[in-house]
């Protein structure tokens, strides 16, 4: 996931791209959760799947995000993690 961060982030792509996961600090984690709930937000978050399981903070944040229809876009890109016909299982 760093490399994928790294290029989006490039000057030249312009692209406001944040990661949280539970490999991050708690202090990367809260700069997150803080950049979410303010006026600019990232183009795109990357959160892992655990990272999503055990923060209700993000939980909550990305349920307000979805009422106020300020996500265009949910992927879950853990293959790994899915259970046979698409359904995402939070293991």
């Amino acid at each position: 996931m760093q490399d994928i961060l790294a290029s989006l982030y490039e000057e030249k792509k312009h692209v406001n791209v944040d990661c949280t996961s539970s490999l991050r600090t708690a202090d990367d984690s809260r700069d997150v959760i803080h950049r979410l709930r303010n006026q600019q937000k990232p183009d795109i978050c990357y959160i892992t799947p655990e990272k999503l399981r055990e923060s209700n903070a993000m939980q909550d944040i990305l349920a307000q995000l979805y009422e106020d229809e300020q996500i265009a876009c949910f992927l879950i890109d853990e293959a790994h993690v899915t259970q046979p016909g698409g359904i995402f299982a939070m293991l």
